[in-house]
């Protein structure tokens, strides 16, 4: 379909209600309370969710749409007034508890603060994977509204940035039917910028990953660009 102006409003209307169908259908967002604004290529998406797990998930899910540039996720958590919320003091133990099962990190290494159900996490990890997933795993628990992430990345091996660098094109080399020499990666004492041209958000997120899972990277800037539907 060819977008114009004179039928950019059919399009928009037609996307609304795939967005808006996906979310209604997906077990993890599943609320009826979203509404889905779209302007060109940009989603907003407003109202309420039961949990903040369902925040995160509902702009994930939306983000990996072809005919989706952006997001502005304004949803705000809302919990079943039946629903039993834990205290600042359980949620605490609660994602503690998660943190020590999943992830490989010594004792200590990581503290969770929760204040009226906004999590704060702090301390050290090796790896810019296990500072993600230390989040993601926070944010599953019923209770929690927000999570701040302060935790520092401090590679155990230190390596240096042109090898980070050759390492990431390599997984993209490995992993993707696409030229690679539309992207740019460069990195800057472990911080990881991206860049260039990809033929869509699906693949900006798939290095992104990517670069997430290389060892020495302790952030991940994703400034990749893809083109617009047409």
């Amino acid at each position: 379909m060819v977008i114009t102006r004179k039928n950019l409003g059919v399009f928009e209307e037609d996307v609304r209600k795939d967005i808006s169908d996906l979310l209604l259908r997906n077990n993890k967002v599943g609320s009826s309370g979203i509404n889905v604004i779209v302007r060109g290529d940009t989603v907003v998406l407003e109202g309420t969710v039961p949990t903040y797990a369902a925040r995160r998930h509902a702009e994930e899910l939306v983000l990996r749409l072809p005919s989706v540039g952006f997001v502005e996720n304004q949803l705000r958590v809302q919990f079943p007034e039946a629903q039993h919320l834990p205290s600042d003091a359980e949620l605490e133990a609660g994602i503690m508890a998660a943190l020590d099962q999943n992830l490989n990190i010594p004792e200590n290494r990581i503290t969770v603060t929760a204040r009226n159900g906004v999590i704060t996490l702090r301390g050290t990890v090796d790896s810019y994977y296990q500072k993600l997933r230390a989040e993601e795993f926070a944010s599953e628990l019923v209770g929690v509204f927000d999570v701040r992430n302060e935790i520092a990345v401090t590679p155990a091996d230190k390596l240096e940035d042109i090898r980070i660098a050759e390492n990431i094109m390599s997984a993209i080399r490995r992993n993707l039917a696409y030229g690679e020499d539309s992207i740019i990666v460069n990195v800057e004492n472990g911080v990881v910028t991206l860049s260039g041209s990809v033929p869509d958000r699906m693949t900006a997120m798939n290095i992104e990953t990517m670069a997430a899972l290389t060892a020495g990277v302790v952030a991940v800037n994703n400034e990749l660009h893809h083109k617009k539907r047409s």
